[in-house]
């Protein structure tokens, strides 16, 4: 696999394609947010395994399966660990095949940037719980080449992550 982002620890053995990443969560996060997009060849296998490591022992672990655009979107409001391990697996029917993919992690605190602004409405939804309820986000003054992120804060401490590609 090969990414511009050289921070993850590669392991290659005959098929199987693995790189790790720990993703830093900082103090006071409200919504932690990991996308990886894969480029994978037809006949390879791809997905992630990943889990919340505190004290740098991993406590638990779950696997994400890209979508149909090779894309695999990690969302975790409110996180409690120190890190997100994440691992990106590929396996081919060939050995020598590299699997591109681009790797990033976004999180949202208190002191986190801003570039822009997203209005949702209405500004008061009427809700019940267990149904849908439809929301329209639009976004103004964010750059039209970059990913971006907002946390969409309900009662209680309840959220939303919302993102534009």
């Amino acid at each position: 696999m090969c990414s511009d982002d050289e921070a993850g620890v590669a392991d290659r053995e005959g098929g199987l394609e693995q790189i790790s990443y720990d993703a830093e969560i900082p103090s006071g996060t409200k919504a932690s947010q990991i996308t990886v997009r894969f480029d994978a060849a037809e006949d390879t296998i791809t997905g992630v395994l990943w889990g919340n490591k505190v004290d740098g022992v991993l406590q638990d672990v779950q696997v994400a399966v890209p979508d149909t655009d090779g894309a695999v979107t990690i969302t975790v409001p409110h996180p409690t660990a120190d890190a997100l391990f994440v691992s990106l697996v590929a396996m081919g029917a060939d050995g020598e095949t590299v699997t591109p993919y681009t790797y990033q992690a976004n999180h949202i605190t208190a002191h986190s940037p801003v570039t822009g602004k997203v209005t949702v409405t209405p500004e008061r939804a009427r809700v019940a719980p267990g149904l849908p309820t439809g929301l329209t986000a639009a976004w103004s003054g964010v750059p039209a080449d970059a990913r971006s992120g907002a946390w969409i804060e309900y009662g209680k401490g309840a959220g939303s992550f919302l993102t534009l590609n």
